[in-house]
């Protein structure tokens, strides 16, 4: 008898990039939605998602990715808040938990 053979499935494609800018425009969008409404509760929480978003990040020094995030000490509303809003914003507890300046999304590292 002949075994059967597995049939090879591609692996899932990733989303092309004009998809990608969608997505994630749409996901800013949303985001600065939620700011304008924590705006009362969080005075200027506007301006530093924008600061946060614009901010130039280096590349991780492990992988290459451009996909990274500043490192922010503290757990509190209002970190809490733009951690949720920006993927460039790396939340730890305490500084004893700081490994790094930066960190990079698609490795899960921390970086100088």
């Amino acid at each position: 008898m002949m075994a059967d053979k597995k049939k090879n499935k591609s692996p899932a494609k990733k989303a092309e990039p004009a998809e990608a800018k969608v997505s994630e425009s749409k996901r800013r969008e949303n985001a600065l939605s939620s700011m304008s409404i924590m705006e009362s509760q969080y005075p200027g929480i506007t301006e530093q998602y924008r600061q946060f978003e614009a901010a130039k990040l280096p590349s991780c020094s492990r992988c290459g990715s451009v996909d990274t995030a500043s490192v922010q000490v503290g757990i509190i509303g209002r970190t809490i808040y733009l951690a949720g809003a920006s993927k460039k914003i790396k939340l730890v507890p305490n500084m004893s938990d700081k490994k790094g300046k930066y960190f990079c999304n698609e490795c899960s590292k921390f970086f100088d």
